[in-house]
């Protein structure tokens, strides 16, 4: 089992999940700390704030290579 890692290093890590997934996310509009559970792992954390916000789960080039596979019929 995984160990969490600090609330900080978990912030930085949330925050950079969460750009990489929209363009219109701000961390000065969203108190981060205040949604990290520090009893759950990064990848965790990240799932459940994207979540709790409306961030799509996969980057924009995850759904894209999702939707062609799609249309491929795989």
């Amino acid at each position: 089992m995984r160990r969490p890692m600090n609330t900080g290093l978990q912030k930085v890590g949330v925050i950079s999940y969460l750009k990489a997934r929209s363009d219109d996310f701000s961390e000065d509009l969203i108190d981060l700390t205040a949604l990290i559970d520090s009893t759950l792992t990064l990848t965790e954390n990240c799932k459940n704030i994207a979540t709790q916000i409306g961030v799509p789960l996969e980057t924009p080039t995850e759904q894209y290579q999702m939707w062609a596979a799609m249309a491929r019929g795989q």
